[in-house]
C-alpha cells in the first residue's frame, strides 16, 4: 500500500471548501492508498473541525493541527486579495510537519478527480517544490526576468527534507517581510525559489479562471494561446482538458459564492457528496455582479436614476389629482 501526504491551511471562513476538497480525495482512495490528510488549523471552529473528522476513514486519515500564535500573520492581510493571510502559513509547513520528508499542499479552492500517487511520485530533481505555471504569468516578467516562468502557488509538490535542511522557510518568510508583495504568498514564492522550482503539467492545477476567459471572449484568452503557454496537445479541446485533469483550482469565480462560474457545477456535485450535503449553501450569480461593477452599468444607471425619480414623481402627482377629484363627487 502506497502512503501520500496532503496538507490543506484553513481559517474558519474556508474550512467548508476545504472540506470539500478533502472530500474529493477521499472519495478516491482505494485499497492500494492511503491519504495522510493534515489539516494546519487557525481559529476553526469545533464544530467545522468534526466535519473534517467525518472524512476519516481506514484509508483516508485526517490530522488536525491546531496553530499557534506565532503563526498569526493578519497584519500581513493585502486589501482586494482573495488569498487570507493565513495562507503565509505554508512558508512553515516544513517545520510544522518536521517528521514528513514530502507532502502535496492544496488551497482550499480545489477538486481533485484523480489518485494522486503519479503527482507524489514525482522526481523533483533536486528542487524544493513542484508547481504549475500561473495565469498570469506572462504579467511577471519583470520580476522575475525573461527566463523564468510565474507559479501558481495553490499546488505544491514539496521536498520539506531539503527545505529544513537549507532554511528556505525562514528565507520564504523574510522575503515577504521585506520584499515586492502583489499576492499574498505567490510572489515569495516565485522569487525565492524560482531557481528551484520544477513545473508540472497543467492537469495537477488546472486553473478554470483561465479557462473560464476564452468563454468571456477576452482578446488576450484564446484555446490556442493557452495550449502553447501550458505546453498542452495541439488536439486538445476544454474538454479533453478537464477531462484529463487531475486538479480543478477555481482561483477566481469562488463556487460556493458563485452559480454560473465555469466548471462550478462539478465543484457543487462534490459538495452535494460532502460532509456539508445537508447544510444550506447561498450562491450567487458572478455574471450580475461583473455586469453591475461595469462602467456602462454605472453611467446607465446614472442616466436612468433621474429619469425614474421623475416618472415615480409625475406618478405620485396625478395620483393626488385623481383623489381630489373623486373627492369632489362625495
Amino acid at each position: 500500500m502506497s502512503k501520500i501526504n496532503i496538507c490543506f491551511i484553513t481559517d474558519d471562513n474556508y474550512a467548508m471548501p476545504t472540506c470539500i476538497a478533502a472530500s474529493s480525495i477521499q472519495q478516491l482512495a482505494t485499497k492500494n492508498t492511503c491519504y495522510d490528510c493534515y489539516i494546519l488549523c487557525r481559529n476553526v471552529k469545533p464544530q467545522k473541525k468534526e466535519k473534517f473528522t467525518q472524512l476519516d476513514n481506514e484509508h483516508f486519515k485526517i490530522i488536525l493541527i491546531d496553530l499557534d500564535e506565532k503563526y498569526d500573520f493578519s497584519k500581513y492581510h493585502i486589501d482586494g486579495i482573495p488569498a487570507t493571510s493565513t495562507s503565509i502559513c505554508k512558508f512553515f509547513i516544513p517545520t510544522i510537519l518536521d517528521k514528513l520528508n514530502h507532502v502535496i499542499y492544496l488551497d482550499g479552492d480545489i477538486i481533485v478527480k484523480k489518485d494522486l500517487t503519479e503527482l507524489y511520485s514525482t522526481n523533483l530533481n533536486g528542487n524544493y517544490i513542484g508547481a504549475v505555471k500561473d495565469n498570469n504569468g506572462l504579467d511577471h516578467k519583470d520580476m522575475l526576468g525573461p527566463n523564468y516562468s510565474y507559479i501558481n502557488s495553490g499546488v505544491l509538490l514539496m521536498d520539506l527534507a531539503a527545505m529544513r535542511q537549507d532554511g528556505i522557510s525562514e528565507k520564504l518568510f523574510d522575503y515577504r517581510k521585506n520584499g515586492y508583495n502583489k499576492l499574498m504568498d505567490q510572489d515569495t514564492f516565485n522569487y525565492v525559489l524560482k531557481d528551484h522550482i520544477l513545473h508540472l503539467p497543467f492537469k495537477y492545477n488546472t486553473q478554470m479562471n483561465a479557462l473560464s476567459r476564452i468563454f468571456e471572449n477576452k482578446s488576450d484568452y484564446t484555446l490556442k494561446r493557452i495550449k502553447r503557454y501550458w505546453n498542452l496537445q495541439p488536439t486538445d479541446t476544454i474538454t479533453s482538458i478537464i477531462s484529463n485533469s487531475y486538479i480543478l483550482h477555481y482561483a477566481t469565480a469562488k463556487p460556493w459564492k458563485y452559480y454560473d462560474g465555469y466548471g462550478n457545477d462539478l465543484w457543487l456535485h462534490y459538495y452535494l457528496m460532502s460532509p456539508y450535503r445537508n447544510d444550506n449553501i447561498e450562491r450567487t450569480s458572478r455574471y450580475i455582479q461583473e455586469i453591475s461593477k461595469s462602467t456602462t452599468f454605472n453611467v446607465g444607471k446614472k442616466i436612468i436614476t433621474p429619469i425614474t425619480a421623475s416618472k415615480k414623481l409625475i406618478k405620485n402627482i396625478k395620483n393626488k389629482e385623481r383623489i381630489r377629484f373623486l373627492a369632489n363627487f362625495k
